[in-house]
């Protein structure tokens, strides 16, 4: 309780003596510097302070009159670190060994409800099992009446939060290490088969040396019905309410049907992480304060491509942060150590990525400027070749005999070429045969395909340059109903450009069919699929791919 008038410096040295926060050497060592019993409180806590016997924090709680607050058990509160809905962090020093600590102490009106403090104890315990440099170890559990509180690892550096919003967001090659610390600790944690359930930037400490540690394990299940109240400490201030992570795990559980504890939902958490270290902004719409929005489908799949928020980010970090949010749990990383493979693997060329990525942006920019549409010139972008047929981009539309490939594209039907519709100038007709496109560079493999799906009733264009092809559809130069993207001769080329049409969200309105050989089998994790982007590993029936390409164009069979 606080006092009418300003102490004195006499009854600020006994209660000091009192709280056994300084002893009676200590007082007589300040009144000998003084040099007279009539200095005022101020002066006397001043040198108190300088002399680092006292803290702010620790005048502040005198000052106000609080008698607790001061010691948790063998341990003495230096500072108030962090402030949450369950509990207050403070860094502390054990009286005996001076050895510096973190403290979470459970708030007080939880330390009275038995099942509060029962779970804050069992979890606590559980954390003294889990002992993994990416998380932030604990060292002991104290339950005593009604103090209970942790003794963890005193890191020194930052709350992650509070880092991504000092540097608004963080380069790509240091979310990564970030994000692939953060997973390894999951990965720890689920082959001792827990899950955090809390996964949020306030739930990671950076080290100074740029490690990311883990916090709060379980402790998401704790009941705080005031969660979004701010709470004030005892020395006045008010600390920020933080978004109770909980709510959301349980929207998107059941969003995707899923079980509570399921590892995978970890991962969607720390994919959109990992979005907001990337872009500065945060995956999921903040509505703390409506739970009908909180609660809402809609939130969930109205997050923002990341590609849109910033276009200079590598392929291989999109396809990661892509991967791990994907609201379909089957698309997602399986396992946090299926993520953890794949950031290391990120990690590793990560700088050669990202000047790619800003010599393609560079690419793209020039040959934007230097043409935005098809027209008639002497480079063969539209002209006619002495063999009789038409020449696009300098390769052959066959419109006479289909065994004649002078070059690596074609197309052809029963009737013929309408080159202005395969062109996308003219007008389009409803009575067109659905139109794919086959990136193939093998000429044998070309004619398989063309006479096949030709049969089944297909238009089929080919060409043998993916990059071709993705500008072209990109570009809306030509128009079709799905992309076969064969990699048997070309690739990781042709994986590349299937990345860059998904990337580009080209992929949102043109299907993609991938297909690998059996050694190439391995890049099928390396990514993303859902109901409009396929992967397919050879050997396959011919049947089987008609059918898969006839789901993609979403015709009866």
């Amino acid at each position: 309780m606080g006092r009418d008038n300003p102490p004195s410096a006499d009854w600020v040295a006994q209660r000091l003596i009192d709280l056994k926060l300084a002893d009676e050497r200590d007082i007589r060592d300040v009144w000998s510097t003084i040099g007279s019993r009539a200095a005022s409180a101020d002066e006397f806590l001043t040198i108190l302070v300088g002399r680092e016997i006292l803290t702010n924090y620790q005048v502040e709680l005198l000052l106000a009159g609080e008698k607790t607050g001061f010691f948790f058990g063998d341990y003495k509160a230096l500072y108030q670190i962090g402030a949450g809905a369950f509990a207050k962090v403070y860094r502390a020093v054990h009286t005996k060994t001076g050895e510096i600590v973190a403290l979470k102490v459970l708030r007080e009106d939880l330390g009275e409800d038995a099942k509060q403090y029962s779970q804050f104890i069992r979890e606590g315990k559980i954390g003294l099992e889990i002992q993994h440099k990416n998380i932030a170890g604990i060292r002991a559990v104290y339950s005593k009446k009604n103090m209970h509180f942790l003794v963890m690892d005193f890191i020194e550096g930052q709350n992650l939060r509070k880092l991504v919003r000092i540097r608004k967001k963080l380069d790509p090659k240091m979310a990564t290490k970030l994000t692939c610390d953060i997973a390894a600790g999951l990965a720890y944690a689920a082959e001792k088969g827990l899950t955090h359930r809390d996964m949020k930037l306030s739930n990671v400490l950076v080290t100074m040396d740029g490690t990311a540690k883990l916090v709060d394990f379980g402790l998401a299940g704790l009941d705080t019905p005031d969660n979004n109240k701010k709470k004030a400490s005892k020395s006045g201030k008010n600390t920020e309410p933080e978004v109770d992570r909980t709510v959301d795990y349980v929207t998107l559980e059941r969003i995707t049907k899923v079980k509570k504890d399921d590892e995978r939902s970890d991962i969607f958490f720390l994919g959109c992480m990992f979005y907001e270290m990337l872009t500065g902004k945060p995956a999921l719409e903040e509505a703390s304060k409506d739970r009908i929005k909180r609660t809402s489908e809609e939130r969930f799949r109205a997050i923002a491509p990341i590609r849109q928020l910033d276009p200079t980010l590598p392929d291989s970090v999109i396809v990661c942060v892509k991967k791990a949010m994907s609201l379909d749990p089957r698309r997602r990383y399986q396992t946090p150590t299926m993520m953890h493979k794949d950031l290391l693997r990120v990690l590793d060329r990560i700088d050669a990525d990202v000047a790619k990525r800003a010599e393609r942006l560079a690419a793209d920019d020039k040959a934007a400027k230097s043409s935005g549409h098809i027209a008639t010139n002497n480079s063969g972008i539209l002209s006619c070749s002495k063999s009789g047929s038409t020449m696009v981009q300098g390769a052959a539309i066959d419109t006479a005999d289909p065994n004649q490939q002078e070059g690596g594209f074609f197309a052809a039907t029963a009737s013929g070429v309408n080159i202005a519709a395969a062109l996308g100038e003219g007008p389009t007709v409803s009575t067109q045969l659905p139109q794919i496109l086959v990136v193939e560079a093998d000429e044998k493999t070309q004619g398989i395909f063309r006479n096949y799906f030709k049969k089944s009733g297909y238009k089929v264009i080919l060409t043998r340059d993916p990059h071709w092809a993705y500008s072209q559809v990109r570009g809306r130069s030509i128009r079709v109903g799905c992309i076969i993207l064969s990699a048997l001769k070309l690739g990781e080329n042709a994986v590349k450009v299937y990345r860059e049409f998904l990337l580009r969200d080209v992929g949102n309105t043109v299907p993609i069919l991938l297909i690998l050989d059996k050694k190439q089998e391995s890049w099928k994790d390396e990514v993303e699929v859902d109901d409009n982007h396929q992967v397919v590993v050879l050997p396959v029936k011919m049947r089987e791919l008609r059918k898969k390409v006839a789901s993609l164009f979403k015709k009866d069979i």
